[in-house]
């Protein structure tokens, strides 16, 4: 499950084809793009750019499929992309730069794509011999930089220079199975693991002589009841948001400095494989905070620009039901996220 740049349409993967759902109309049926592949679809994500909409990345075990949205003929599949030996685990478009997509699998090898190439091959690929690749992330601040994940470490490479990584973070005993950048702090890196842990990491510190056994000392543990399948930021405040990988249908906000228990609890009734979020409004993410709000309160006087988004939480669970909940400000205030209820003006 992946969301548009626009938060109005979610695209939901399956082996027979893409369904299509409006999120403004959830009763329509969706828009349903054919493809009949015999495997199942290990990951789907929407282009994060408002120019490159249209564009949507799935897999199909050791293929990467491009879809066009804008395309009217038999098929709407633009691309077919192999280079891989194994099947993909995971994709991720960058969020800077809108045509390049990166892929890792089980072969151990991270593969960066240019969907513009007509060759259809990959720009760059990086590997260490090593395990299965099991995640791949770009980072959101520097346009280089992005990691992978391998059984228990991270590595973080440059795909400038990608014949060996810059920097491997041994983070868990057992197998990592999600992997997220913070928006506001480039380097900051937080891992999730079936060991029951999330780990925030400063990649910014010099490496030291950690390994398999010894583990890199992260800034930050949060300690679950249950093994992890994913562990993102927030997209307000500073915080993380678990997603049980077995054991429990409750999803877990928690907040840095205050690990040692959620804050906010949200409840299914079946096992969620995957969350999106979903928002409206704002025109500044940096409101307050010192930096580019501060800049706009200079420069750009007598507007002040706001960041008053709302946010939905929405959720697909193995009962095949899509549900979106509303964030209330009591939790965003929980957060240290306060929106304005209207524009300020100086």
């Amino acid at each position: 499950m992946s969301i548009s740049p626009s938060g109005r349409d979610l695209v939901l993967a399956a082996r027979a084809g893409m369904y299509i759902v409006d999120l403004e109309n959830t009763r329509d049926t969706p828009r349903f793009l054919p493809q009949g592949a015999t495997w199942e679809v290990a990951d789907v994500q929407w282009n994060p750019h408002h120019s490159n909409s249209e564009l949507i990345v799935s897999t199909s075990n050791q293929k990467l499929v491009i879809w066009n949205l804008r395309l009217t003929g038999m098929t709407s599949i633009q691309h077919i992309l192999h280079g891989h030996f194994r099947a993909i685990t995971d994709i991720n478009w960058h969020p800077l730069r809108e045509n390049i997509v990166a892929s890792i699998s089980i072969d151990g090898w991270t593969m960066i794509w240019d969907v513009r190439d007509r060759m259809k091959k990959d720009v760059m690929r990086m590997t260490t011999w090593e395990d299965a690749g099991t995640q791949v992330k770009w980072n959101y601040k520097h346009p280089h930089i992005l990691a992978s994940a391998h059984k228990g470490h991270v590595q973080l490479w440059d795909d400038r220079k990608g014949a060996v990584p810059l920097k491997t973070i041994y983070a868990h005993h057992s197998k990592i199975y999600g992997i997220d950048w913070s928006r506001v702090a480039p380097d900051e890196l937080i891992t999730c693991s079936l060991d029951s842990s999330i780990k925030r990491f400063d990649t910014s510190r010099p490496e030291d002589d950690s390994d398999s056994q010894t583990l890199t000392p992260p800034s930050g543990v949060i300690q679950t009841a249950n093994p992890v399948w994913r562990a993102r930021h927030l997209p307000f405040g500073r915080g993380v948001l678990s997603l049980p990988h077995r054991g429990s249908y409750t999803l877990e906000m928690y907040e840095f400095g205050n690990e040692e228990e959620s804050v906010v609890d949200f409840e299914r009734t079946a096992l969620v494989k995957e969350y999106v979020w979903r928002s409206r409004g704002g025109t500044d993410p940096s409101f307050g905070t010192y930096g580019a709000s501060q800049y706009y309160h200079i420069i750009l006087k007598p507007w002040i620009l706001v960041d008053d988004r709302e946010f939905q939480l929405v959720t697909l669970a193995t009962d095949r039901t899509v549900k979106l909940e509303y964030i209330p400000p009591t939790v965003l205030e929980v957060r240290n996220y306060n929106r304005p209820q209207y524009p300020l003006l100086s």
